[in-house]
């Protein structure tokens, strides 16, 4: 056996020396080593074979069409054919599977040894050390209101709770009494089994389309032939509209008809998106081969699945009691990874038995049904549910409505008093004012402008429509940004003018936002005044810069995908249960086991610790290349590291729920979570250049060491910043102690004020 023209290995059998020179089948046993397990995909293999007579199978096993009784199963086969003349040739079926690791396969390519991730993993893994060293970490005391941690506590406690004897009795009586609620009927403001499993519901709707598309559909384009390059353009674009989903939050806000509810309508138009745009994938014949329209329909659906997210946040913003937002939002998250595992584990196994087409029809079908759930739901009192529908009687109070509406007018403009954040000032009053300077006129028209090109290029992802009106807007807001910096300037120049005849202030002229009412134009004005005040303090900032960094290393998910589909030799079927099933369980119970922690010892701490765990997980894998096709071994592994993931990623989320201002609370969180989608849409573009440059395990290697960027931002960053000078919870020589995980929010009870409860009649 040859491999050009190096000799891998040989075996001699003279056709005539046994059996009598009758057929005989023999054994060749090939040592499978470095050498022979592996060949690049452009190197010629030649089997040399040698007999003194034409040899011939029991059958002939010909190509590409054996004989339905011949078995031509195995690794390797000779056979007899007499059409290549005379004598006659022997021909040698011989599978070679091209490893992406092995050196031959790329060349030209930087080889990266694990000492690339070893030696900054040790001296991140120092860093850590001292910082929890100087913030005593580990001599803390601990807090008054916490009891100190007793195993056998712990343990009679958790025994209790697994006994059938208890908690069975328990659930049934749970059960029927949240029945004989749901039965009362009522809106969702008062009635609180009709609003968790609502929310729980549309949280489902959320993951169901993730799962299928994360886990199902990219494991099938990847079987059926498309590149690790294709699917992760396929996953930035799908990520995309998750990205810049803040976008959706002014609009649910402003535009709605009150009569049918605000949220419930944008909920429905969502849902009723995605499942005419699911659909759609039906009637396209081979979605392996239209890949570029494919990814344009599924970019779409998540358009509808991001604006159903937004709305439902809202929603729940809305009609959950301040006592519960933090249990409710759990069972929230844990329905939405239910919904990927129904999309992901579920679909992955029918995929087998109905086809892709037949689960995209499993997967519209319970779409379809989901809807029917904000359909026939009144959101709050006083709502519609059809046109034909009739009101219940709203009974108002004049004098409370009088009060709110005097506390209402006292805080329409609060940058008026705000004297330590100069920035935030100058912006509520610039976007409030009939009339601006000229500086703030071209600013506001500049940001409006690229704002309006860049959500057209990209809601249009990459039709020639966007980009032409892109090229004429981007000049222009690029203008307008530059003549504001250009007046800035000179005004700048003109305040520090000894010449007192200088000092005369710019012309002012009318002010863009002048179109809208003044109740709207001082809605926008109140939200760009907290927004810019909540980005203000230091924390916050460098959290905005941590959210573009932290998913840097997500680059090498579709790589994955190659490595066990195709090197691994998983079938779409079976990378579906395990990834979409047993490994999302995993990251569930890190994500639980994470908010205690977290709630125990800081976020900001537990995340630190996490996300080093998380790049010698995301390290192991290159570390485990020789061990790749053991099934076992590798599902073990992947358990753990979704577990520590899933401990990473649920403190660094609380994290940006404490760093958020309760004034701006939906914008500023979203934000957060659109840079986080926006750093995984980046890295999935890096994703064709780092396999261009480098081999599979050098790209993971360089991934793990992306990991420890968000330990060292963390270094920076105080998480009671926000609610010691924003909030007021914190003063200045108190120290926060966390009595709740944060969840959704982060709203606790003793966050709420009775302004803060009183009902909204604008």
């Amino acid at each position: 056996m040859l491999r050009g023209d190096e000799q891998i290995s040989q075996f001699t059998q003279p056709a005539n020396s046994v059996n009598n020179g009758n057929d005989y089948t023999t054994s060749w046993d090939i040592t499978v080593d470095d050498s022979i397990r592996t060949w690049s995909k452009d190197t010629r293999t030649t089997i040399t074979v040698s007999y003194a007579v034409p040899a011939q199978t029991n059958g002939p096993c010909a190509v590409p069409d054996p004989l339905g009784q011949v078995d031509c199963s195995g690794s390797f086969r000779m056979y007899y054919s007499d059409e290549g003349g005379e004598p006659g040739d022997v021909y040698a079926n011989f599978p070679i599977y091209v490893s992406i690791t092995d050196p031959d396969s790329n060349l030209g390519k930087t080889s990266l040894g694990p000492m690339f991730f070893i030696i900054p993993f040790l001296a991140v893994t120092l860093l850590l050390g001292w910082i929890s060293y100087r913030e005593e970490w580990m001599t803390g005391e601990i807090s008054e209101e916490k009891e100190p941690f007793d195993i056998n506590t712990w343990a009679s406690n958790s025994v209790e709770k697994i006994n059938p004897l208890i908690w069975v009795p328990s659930s049934i009586e749970l059960t029927r009494n949240s029945s004989k609620e749901w039965r009362k009927g009522g809106d969702l403001t008062s009635n609180k089994t009709r609003r968790i499993v609502t929310l729980c519901i549309m949280y489902f709707a959320q993951g169901l389309p993730w799962g299928f598309a994360s886990v199902v559909f990219a494991a099938y384009l990847v079987d059926n032939g498309t590149s690790a390059a294709e699917i992760a353009t396929l996953f930035a674009t799908v990520a995309l509209p998750w990205t810049f989903k803040w976008i959706w939050g002014p609009v649910v806000d402003a535009v709605f008809i009150e009569k049918y509810g605000p949220r419930r309508q944008w909920i429905l138009f969502a849902q009723t998106g995605m499942a005419l745009s699911l659909g759609s994938l039906m009637f396209i014949p081979d979605l392996n081969g239209q890949i570029e329209l494919v990814t344009r329909i599924l970019f779409v659906h998540n358009i509808f699945a991001s604006l159903q997210d937004v709305a439902t946040d809202a929603l729940a913003v809305e009609i959950l009691q301040p006592d519960e937002v933090a249990k409710v939002n759990g069972f929230m998250f844990a329905a939405k990874r239910g919904g990927i595992i129904v999309g992901g584990a579920a679909l992955g196994v029918l995929i087998t038995k109905i086809g892709i087409t037949g689960v995209i029809a499993a997967q519209l079908a319970l779409l379809l049904l989901i809807v029917f759930i904000p359909l026939t739901l009144r959101e709050k009192p006083g709502v519609k549910l059809f046109p034909w529908s009739k009101v219940d009687a709203i009974l108002v109070d004049t004098e409370n409505n009088e009060a709110i509406n005097e506390e209402e007018e006292e805080s329409l403009t609060p940058w008026a008093d705000e004297a330590e954040f100069r920035v935030a000032k100058n912006v509520g009053y610039n976007v409030s004012a009939t009339n601006v300077s000229i500086t703030a006129f071209f600013v506001i028209t500049g940001l409006c402008i690229w704002f309006i090109g860049f959500a057209v290029d990209v809601f249009t992802i990459d039709w020639k429509v966007g980009a032409v009106f892109s090229s004429f807007t981007s000049p222009i807001a690029y203008i307008s940004l530059g003549l504001a910096l250009l007046l800035f300037l000179i005004q700048l120049v003109m305040k520090n003018s000894d010449d007192e005849s200088n000092e005369s202030k710019l012309p002012e002229i009318t002010n863009p936002f002048s179109i809208l009412s003044i109740g709207s134009r001082n809605t926008v004005a109140r939200t760009s005044f907290y927004l810019v005040k909540a980005f203000s303090i230091k924390s916050a900032l460098l959290l905005i810069g941590l959210c573009l960094l932290s998913e840097l290393y997500v680059f090498v998910i579709p790589i994955t995908f190659d490595i066990f589909v195709n090197d691994a030799g998983w079938s779409p079927a079976k990378y579906s249960g395990i990834v979409g099933g047993i490994v999302v369980f995993g990251g569930m119970f890190g994500q639980i086991f994470g908010g205690l922690l977290g709630d125990r010892y800081g976020t900001r701490r537990v995340a630190m610790v996490g996300f080093l765990a998380l790049a010698l997980a995301n390290a192991t894998l290159a570390f485990l290349e020789p061990l790749w096709t053991r099934t076992t071994l590798m599902t073990i592994f992947l358990i753990i590291q979704a577990f520590i993931a899933g401990i990473a990623w649920i403190c660094i989320i609380s994290l940006s729920m404490r760093l958020t201002w309760s004034k701006v609370g939906g914008t500023q969180f979203t934000a957060y979570m659109s840079l986080f989608n926006l750093s995984g849409v980046f890295a999935y573009g890096l994703t064709a250049r780092m396999i261009s440059i480098f081999d599979y395990s050098s790209a993971i290697y360089v991934g793990a060491v992306l990991t420890m960027i968000t330990v060292i931002m963390l270094i920076f960053i105080d998480e009671t910043e926000t609610d010691r000078v924003l909030e007021g919870r914190i003063l200045d020589d108190e120290e926060w102690v966390e009595e709740d995980p944060d969840t959704d929010l982060g709203e606790r009870p003793e966050w709420w004020t009775a302004e803060d409860l009183e009902p909204s009649t604008s």
